[in-house]
């Protein structure tokens, strides 16, 4: 049912694989950790599940250099350092209370199935981060998903060939977007490049959005709607922002009526 379970101060675990013979989530865990508030490593480690979840509950975590197939990897509250590992049909899911920093990480292969990036929750002390940096995501379902009040910072990410939605923001969401991101060559001419509820107000500073389709004869050609904003966003010129956004074969931008009378800010873009 657990492939492993380790409740100690400082847990560390290197060189290993893990491996699920069923292919049901609902069998449990591929690993689950409590850190009991010190610091742990992760490294070189392999988990190969059928939908299972790697868990650490309590302190912090420095996982790199490791391997995930279909299997998500949830961290809890502390300030996690996640980098140089490979997701494959996984996700990443992080708590938006600390200044967890997850970067050069690389998501692909769930065009139907999992989500990259999840920041999920309520957020705790921090006022900034989690911090998301320098990953590439490719082939997923979606890109980066934001629920629940707090605000992550994303810088020079890239998404690419999604079959739902680059960026999806709910819940009180308001990250803001710095520092050349990219969210480009949707699979499908329904993709959409970024999509807020009302309730969301996210800030895009240097982010590249473009709607361009991967032709299936080689080449592009072009996507019918790239954009579903339902909420107050800062694309420039409202105060967490200054522009300087580029939007590429970006065709329609259906925008719906913003509660609270919220304002759609767009200055100094290209």
């Amino acid at each position: 049912m657990i492939g492993i379970v380790a409740n100690e101060e400082g847990v560390s675990l290197e060189d290993i694989e893990v491996r699920s013979r069923s292919l049901r989530g609902e069998d449990g865990l591929a690993a689950g950790i409590d850190g009991y508030g010190n610091r742990g490593q992760v490294r070189n480690v392999r988990f190969r599940t059928g939908a299972g979840q790697f868990f650490w509950f309590e302190g912090a975590c420095d996982l790199s250099g490791s391997t995930f197939e279909n299997a998500g990897v949830a961290l809890g509250e502390g300030n996690h350092v996640v980098s140089f590992n490979d997701f494959s049909s996984s996700s990443l899911i992080l708590a938006p209370n600390s200044h967890a920093r997850a970067h050069s990480n690389r998501f692909h292969d769930s065009p139907a199935g999992w989500p990259a990036i999840i920041i999920r929750g309520t957020p705790g002390a921090a006022a900034d981060g989690p911090f998301i940096e320098e990953n590439t995501i490719r082939d997923c379902l979606s890109g980066i998903i934001c629920e629940g009040p707090g605000t992550a910072r994303f810088r020079r990410n890239s998404i690419e060939r999604f079959s739902g939605s680059g960026i999806y923001l709910k819940l009180g969401a308001s990250p803001v977007f710095e520092d050349h991101n990219r969210i480009q060559a949707p699979l499908t001419p329904f993709s959409r490049l970024l999509h807020t509820e009302r309730d969301a107000f996210p800030a895009f500073e240097e982010t590249i959005f473009d709607s361009e389709l991967p032709a299936v004869s080689g080449g592009y050609t072009h996507a019918q709607t790239g954009l579903y904003i339902y909420s107050a966003v800062d694309f420039g010129g409202g105060g967490r922002s200054r522009g300087n956004n580029s939007f590429g074969h970006v065709y329609s931008v259906p925008i719906a009526d913003i509660p609270g009378g919220g304002v759609i800010k767009a200055h100094n873009n290209l």
